[in-house]
């Protein structure tokens, strides 16, 4: 796998991005909010002892409310998360 920065239209960029989006369903969605991911705008991926680490700078959308925002996060994957990819 590619390390370093990513084309962040390309699958690995978007792949990660859509693990955030599930993520912020999981925690902070309901059935009246919903996140939908909007652009990926930076993405970098680095190999540490137990997987991988992502940097990922990313806008979502409130899809049902329709409010936006961009957030920047740090998401890390592990030996047991990267069998979710």
């Amino acid at each position: 796998m590619a390390t370093g920065e990513l084309n962040p239209n390309y699958y690995p960029a978007q792949r990660a991005a859509k693990v955030v989006q599930h993520y912020l369903n999981t925690r902070c969605g309901s059935p009246y909010r919903l996140f939908g991911l909007q652009k990926v705008y930076s993405a970098n991926a680095q190999d540490v002892d137990s997987g991988r680490t992502y940097q990922l700078e990313l806008s979502v959308q409130e899809i049902i409310s329709n409010v936006s925002c961009d957030t920047r996060t740090c998401v890390h994957f592990y030996k047991c998360a990267s069998k979710l990819l």
